[in-house]
């Protein structure tokens, strides 16, 4: 797509003056948007909100003010005439001719919550093969802002992986389209987003999309974390290739020139996240591969992104040096 109509040689050769990329609205500009609607959210309806459509303007413009988040999310996704219920066809057909290979894609990314490499999706993909066909669909996505390549910090090619970061589309494949065919034909559907929004299930995936959310908000963790303006922002993994070695992967992290990398924990959790002895060793072994992999010699600290806090603990008093909360992120 990019590269027949932005790239192409011929028809719009030299006519393009100037490309405007409209993004999507984020938490701020969310609820600015939806108090100017007479729509009262909280932050945490807001959040609710957002982990299912994004900050679509014409989604949040289907949202009613007598309903709560989770009604809303009800109505407009799991009720056979919901505009989101079958918005996700519809959407990629009008955006890709051959719209099934980008579906398969965007699926097959979807599934790998830790990110998922080209080998790995050449290997599961049905309707692609080898070569230019998979790099231009994997760069027709990311153009899009449906998925997001990520290279490690500190590599230069080695190691690149990708990872759903469009809010609805992580939402419709978990939650929409395994119950199309039964749910929503059979209109039984009255109350069920209610029920599964406090579900163990949706606790968890709401960990994964709500890291994708902070991706889109890393502004804004900067200037809460005080970051220098010139810190580089990146992920880190590194895969064990023995049996007996250990791997990492850092969610976000902030390399500064102050001789200081900032490790930032992803945190969604319904009540304030608890810092057990366990996960404290995580986060020390984790700051243990970072340092033998990498060589570095700069000192290491942890912050934390957490929707809902973190608990005092021994432990949090130890490890956590700084704390965004989700009122940041407006």
């Amino acid at each position: 797509m990019i590269k027949k109509l932005v790239q192409h040689k011929g028809g719009l050769h030299n006519r393009i003056t100037q490309r405007i990329i409209l993004q999507p609205f984020d938490l701020a500009d969310t609820k600015e948007f939806l108090q100017v609607n007479s729509i009262k959210f909280n932050t945490k309806q807001i959040l609710q909100i957002y982990l299912c459509m994004g900050g679509i303007p014409y989604y949040l413009k289907q949202l009613r003010a007598d309903l709560s988040a989770a009604q809303n999310i009800n109505q407009l996704c799991f009720q056979a005439a919901g505009l989101l219920s079958d918005e996700f066809t519809k959407l990629f057909a009008s955006l890709f001719k051959k719209s099934a290979i980008y579906i398969e894609l965007i699926t097959i990314i979807a599934q790998s919550r830790s990110g998922i490499s080209r080998q790995q999706i050449n290997t599961q993909s049905t309707l692609t093969q080898n070569g230019g066909l998979l790099t231009d669909k994997l760069k027709d996505l990311e153009a899009t802002g449906f998925i997001k390549s990520l290279l490690p910090l500190g590599n230069k090619k080695k190691g690149l992986y990708y990872k759903v970061i469009d809010e609805y589309c992580l939402f419709y494949l978990k939650w929409i389209e395994p119950i199309t065919q039964t749910f929503l034909q059979q209109e039984t559907t009255h109350n069920y987003w209610e029920a599964q929004a406090n579900s163990p299930s949706y606790h968890s995936w709401s960990g994964y999309a709500f890291e994708a959310l902070c991706y889109k908000h890393i502004h804004t963790i900067r200037t809460k974390l005080n970051i220098p303006a010139n810190a580089i922002s990146g992920t880190w993994r590194h895969t064990a290739n023995t049996t007996n070695a250990t791997g990492a992967q850092i969610d976000l992290l902030f390399d500064r020139d102050d001789d200081i990398i900032t490790i930032c924990e992803i945190k969604c959790t319904a009540t304030p996240f608890v810092i057990d002895k366990t996960y404290y060793h995580n986060i020390l072994n984790k700051i243990a591969v970072y340092k033998k992999i990498t060589k570095t010699t700069k000192q290491i600290v942890v912050a934390f992104i957490s929707a809902t806090g973190i608990k005092p603990t021994v432990y949090s008093e130890e490890i956590c040096t700084a704390m965004v909360t989700l009122e940041d992120l407006f």
